[in-house]
């Protein structure tokens, strides 16, 4: 009934926040195991020590060192501890497999919210069994609005959190065409519904993702013994490669150089604070003193600029480091399954798009990309037998 409730959590979550929230976190909350993590830290000294650091250099130079702390919560304690109760699902009950297939169902589910937000003449918005106002502002449980904008956006999804959240569940969908077992047809509907979904998105990060993804699918050579189903996703992969590079081409002529100034000025405020960090949660306050014109931004759009701002040049490189070490450790081994290489791709997919955004911000995201390292990381008790 855990591994159920678990795997519906992460199916409902893009499309329902709150339930789908509540069900994982009920689902999870066994895997948790706190004093295990805790020994976990202590017998592996390197990621211990960047915790430290992260938590402690910008204390000591952050203009809001509450702040600080409880955006640390939020940005590093919260999505270590996810992936260690996925981790430790996968080890005790779970499989890589039912875990790839739920986060696909949340794709396809989010498609489907952005491909009918598309089509809709009217608004549409529902409420029901809401919290007091006083407990919560506008919090709900049940919560489904479908509005008619331009590109296919999911609830309160900008086009970039939609398109990117997608894109990392596109390798996923390879593992089922490298299975005998499973039927063809289901994993290339899966896949051409999910890369539509992502053109019609508008996002140009997700678009040059999804050109490198396709790219590598039209040269897969164990993609099904069937020639016709064989030709067939070939042609798919190629409709996107080509639908994603001729859309970025057209956007970006009439785009503009927002993410220059932004980038810009974040370089500024990390000069300004000779690169300790301003601390976690004050760069967007930050920003608005140092800039007041064009483009006014919630982050920098550039993960790795956000963190190199928030949490200082020390801090950040020994976070760069020690990431590249594990996933380069973690790609050398011989005995990867089929899942945790697909994992291993998503991770590499989401480390590419965030030199021009920062997607992990989005708490459905940073859950999603936690799932994901975890089946990249820790191999499921089926793998392990």
């Amino acid at each position: 009934m855990r591994h159920k409730g678990l795997l519906w959590g992460l199916m409902i979550l893009p499309v329902w926040g709150l339930a789908g929230g509540l069900l994982l976190l009920v689902s999870l909350w066994p895997f948790f195991q706190f004093k295990k993590g805790l020994n976990v830290l202590k017998e592996h000294k390197r990621p211990l020590l960047i915790f430290l650091l992260l938590l402690g250099l910008p204390l000591l130079t952050s203009p809001n060192p509450t702040a600080h702390g409880l955006g640390f919560l939020s940005r590093y304690f919260l999505p270590v501890l996810l992936v260690h109760a996925f981790g430790q699902y996968l080890r005790q009950t779970g499989s890589s497999q039912s875990l790839s297939k739920a986060l696909v169902g949340g794709g396809l589910a989010l498609s489907g919210v952005g491909f009918v937000s598309l089509f809709l003449p009217r608004p549409f918005y529902w409420l029901g069994l809401c919290l007091p106002p006083k407990v919560a502002a506008q919090a709900c449980l049940l919560d489904f609005s479908l509005l008619p904008v331009f590109q296919a956006q999911g609830f309160a999804m900008n086009p970039n959190i939609f398109g990117g959240l997608l894109v990392l569940l596109l390798p996923l969908v390879w593992v089922s065409f490298g299975s005998e077992k499973e039927d063809k047809k289901g994993p290339l509907l899966t896949f051409f519904m999910l890369g539509a979904a992502i053109l019609l998105s508008g996002s140009r990060n997700a678009w040059l993702a999804m050109a490198c993804v396709s790219i590598v699918f039209f040269f897969r050579h164990e993609l099904s013994p069937s020639w016709a189903l064989r030709g067939a996703t070939k042609a798919v992969a190629g409709l996107l490669f080509v639908g994603a590079l001729c859309a970025f081409v057209l956007a970006h002529r009439y785009s503009d150089t927002g993410r220059w100034v932004i980038w810009k000025v974040g370089l500024a405020i990390n000069g300004h604070w000779r690169g300790w960090g301003v601390g976690i949660l004050s760069v967007e306050p930050m920003y608005q003193r140092m800039h007041t014109g064009w483009p006014q931004a919630a982050h920098l759009h550039n993960g790795f600029l956000q963190i190199l701002v928030e949490s200082g040049i020390f801090s950040s490189f020994a976070l760069f480091s020690y990431f590249v070490y594990r996933v380069y450790k973690q790609s050398r081994m011989v005995l990867l399954s089929s899942y945790q290489k697909a994992a291993l791709t998503s991770v590499l997919l989401l480390a590419g798009m965030s030199m021009v955004d920062f997607i992990l911000l989005d708490i459905r995201v940073m859950v999603y990309a936690a799932a994901i390292l975890a089946c990249a990381f820790y191999p499921s008790k089926a793998e392990q037998g």
